[in-house]
């Protein structure tokens, strides 16, 4: 991955150089590599571990179940638990291109804005939703979106479930006649129950 200079001719016996080496093309490090080349100044190397994202099952959401303990699973355990009566716990993660982002359930769920001002009451008005929320936006390009706070034109393609599962509906019902807000999901007014959106382009998975 490189800016806009010439690459740079390998050296000493085929040995490549770059200005950055990124470890990893899960979602942090396909998006600093991805930042990181902006600048034609600059050249990156984004190292994984993982083959390309070739296959079927990669893109195909409702077999993300089979990725799991497969070449393309890290298929990691946790260690004992105690709280969980020594259980082990099932980690998986993602072994290659887009990492974990091409094998997780696809679900975009920004939070509660009021999180985010409890968080800068901790941490500092970097982390409210007034400051949040432009990153978010610039991040997103949802389709058919349903209001002018959710992002538009950003890399990462969201959209409604084409297929949600007859659970979630019976769900929402009962939440419903409970007496809560059935709302539309990532709105940053508002608290209820809702339909997730997720991370899918034209019913597609659409990893980092």
């Amino acid at each position: 991955m490189t800016g806009g200079r010439p690459r740079r001719a390998p050296q000493r016996g085929g040995e490549l150089e770059a200005d950055y080496i990124i470890v990893g093309a899960g979602s942090a490090g396909a998006t600093l590599a991805a930042r990181l080349s902006e600048d034609p100044c600059v050249t990156v190397l984004l190292l994984e571990a993982g083959g390309p994202d070739r296959a079927l099952e990669l893109h195909v959401p409702a077999a993300f179940k089979k990725l799991f303990r497969s070449a393309y699973d890290w298929g990691y355990d946790t260690v004992t638990q105690p709280e969980l009566e020594g259980r082990r716990i099932f980690w998986p993660r993602g072994k290659t291109l887009g990492g974990s982002s091409s094998l997780n359930a696809m679900m975009w769920v920004r939070g509660f804005a009021a999180d985010y001002d409890e968080w800068a009451e901790a941490a500092g008005e970097r982390w409210s939703w007034d400051a949040v929320l432009p990153v978010l936006r610039r991040i997103e390009n949802v389709q058919d979106a349903v209001d002018s706070s959710l992002g538009r034109s950003g890399p990462q393609t969201v959209e409604g479930q084409r297929d949600p599962r007859p659970h979630t509906a019976a769900f929402l019902e009962a939440a419903r006649e409970l007496g809560y807000d059935i709302t539309e999901a990532n709105l940053p007014t508002g608290q209820g129950f809702s339909q997730t959106m997720v991370t899918q382009h034209r019913g597609a998975r659409a990893s980092t």
